[in-house]
């Protein structure tokens, strides 16, 4: 396995939640895994701290890092106003093809939820998200956003291990696409703000449900 398929993979591995916040990391066990020597491994792990994902203590150890909850909300916040910048443009070029789908995405999302695939879920979310990014002429930046974003990422997947906020999600994606329907920027505007919004309000409860997942401050 090449370098780059080594961050690749040690990224979803955390962003999947296989390796799950405070998980002590091994660096001879994962050369061993991943069939290389120690020093794809070592570049991988410095990357993914970058993006703090992963904490190096000297003479400690590694570890995955806990959902850090002020990185998240920071995370959240460009994502919002990112998408909400690109309402817009969107809402000029939508057309039946996009709508479309959006359509087939909700029903996939929905499938997902009867499955309770919480990893398909999440991925379709982002996919009917990125579907606005993609009306506006703007796939760019939606893929930014996937690049940084490991604090929230997860913390979304976390919620949707709880089928009231999942039926919810897909509820308010209805509501969504009934008003890019109608092409009701404003109504638009004020839907997606608060569909983005409602996550820092359910992190109070799923927090104390899986309180090793999170930093203490």
């Amino acid at each position: 396995m090449e370098r780059g398929n080594v961050f690749d993979e040690l990224r979803r591995e955390i962003l999947d939640l296989t390796l799950k916040p405070g998980t002590e990391l091994n660096l001879n066990q994962l050369s061993t895994k991943y069939g290389v020597s120690r020093s794809p491994v070592r570049d991988a792990v410095k990357e993914l701290a970058g993006e703090h994902l992963i904490d190096i203590y000297p003479q400690r150890g590694t570890y995955v890092s806990r959902i850090n909850l002020r990185m998240a909300e920071d995370e959240r916040f460009i994502r919002l106003n990112l998408e909400l910048g690109s309402i817009p443009d969107f809402i000029n070029n939508v057309n039946d093809d996009l709508i479309s789908e959006m359509e087939e995405l909700i029903e996939k999302q929905e499938k997902a939820f009867a499955l309770r695939d919480t990893s398909l879920l999440l991925k379709l979310d982002d996919q009917f998200h990125s579907v606005i990014f993609k009306g506006a002429g703007r796939e760019g930046v939606f893929d930014f956003i996937l690049t940084r974003n490991g604090n929230y990422h997860r913390m979304r997947l976390i919620s949707f291990m709880f089928d009231a906020i999942s039926e919810d999600v897909i509820r308010q994606h209805r509501v969504l696409l009934d008003a890019i329907k109608d092409k009701d920027m404003e109504s638009l505007f004020s839907l997606d703000r608060a569909h983005m919004t409602k996550l820092k309000k359910e992190t109070v409860s799923f927090r104390e449900t899986m309180p090793q997942y999170f930093l203490d401050k």
